[in-house]
């Protein structure tokens, strides 16, 4: 949900852009370009998801979760708009270097999850999660299916589905920018405890990029966060903890927090379907319990791969 969105360039964007270490674009500089949702119907692709995670809890250990899917997506054209159909062809996850429950790979590997769009690139509607979770809760065990409850729920990966469109088509659907342009502004997540994290942005429309036979706007995303909203969001972290530690069980509580990330996005405007996308995020913290305290740091890094074909 984008509460603010600002095109004039001031002192603050700037030094923000200078830490983030964005790059001025070259010959593409000042070139026009307009975002159309349009994509051609009977489009197909295929996307390969590679995720990985690091939770460095410093002296109490490590937590390393790897995944890797395979997703079909087909878009059709409707009376009303356009139907987009995510489907799991393929499914691997590892954490601490052991795999995930065959049968909690399986109900995942079945997921088909619908998105209905309008022409204009609005997101009205998901569908396919009440029927994934009811799989989950036949397939999987139920202490299983309590640990990761928080965020893996119908509710929660609607708001997550959600949020992910924002930013990725309705942000940009109808927007002419210039290359070189930056947009910064306020926006918010919301958390599987149902609140919201508030996130300043700055985007950058850095160049043009070949993808796929076809040309593509770099855009570039950098985020922060204000801290408040992330004690909420990184309370869980303590369940984490108490994983890696041995019995007697630690329990300490956050005392600093801060994050940041970037989005790297290839996208053809004239259609808006992305090629490419690469997000990183860092959480460092500090947590505190009976032995003193000591850092922690969360990271994550997803890439998103899109081949095309049409049918």
């Amino acid at each position: 949900m984008v509460e603010s969105k600002q095109f004039l360039f001031n002192w603050g964007v700037l030094l923000f852009i200078f830490w983030c270490g964005v790059s001025v674009p070259t010959g593409a500089f000042g070139q026009t370009v307009r975002f159309v949702f349009a994509p051609p119907a009977g489009t197909r692709a295929m996307d390969t998801v590679v995720v990985e995670k690091r939770k460095d809890f410093g002296p109490l250990g490590e937590r390393v979760e790897r995944g890797k899917s395979k997703v079909l997506l087909t878009i059709d054209k409707t009376d009303d708009g356009y139907r987009l159909v995510n489907e799991v062809l393929e499914l691997e996850a590892t954490g601490k270097g052991r795999q995930a429950p065959s049968a909690f790979q399986e109900a995942l590997s079945k997921a088909k999850i619908v998105f209905r769009v309008d022409s204009s690139g609005k997101l009205r509607r998901i569908e396919g999660y009440e029927s994934l979770m009811a799989r989950l809760k036949e397939a999987v065990p139920q202490a299983l299916l309590k640990s990761v409850g928080k965020v893996m729920n119908a509710d929660v990966m609607k708001s997550r589905d959600r949020a992910d469109w924002s930013g990725r088509i309705e942000a940009f659907a109808g927007e002419t920018v210039k290359i070189g342009d930056t947009w910064s502004g306020v926006s918010s997540y919301r958390l599987p405890s149902r609140e919201f994290v508030k996130y300043y942005f700055v985007t950058r429309f850095s160049g043009l990029e070949a993808c796929g036979g076809r040309e593509c706007v770099v855009i570039e995303t950098y985020y922060d966060t204000d801290l408040d909203g992330l004690m909420s969001l990184l309370g869980e972290v303590m369940e984490d903890v108490s994983r890696v530690v041995p019995p007697p069980r630690i329990r300490g509580r956050l005392t600093r927090t801060s994050m940041k990330g970037r989005v790297r996005r290839l996208m053809e405007p004239e259609t808006m379907l992305i090629h490419f996308e690469k997000l990183e995020r860092v959480i460092e913290m500090t947590l505190e319990g009976p032995g003193g305290k000591f850092p922690a740091t969360l990271s994550e890094t997803r890439t998103y791969s899109f081949v095309y074909g049409q049918n």
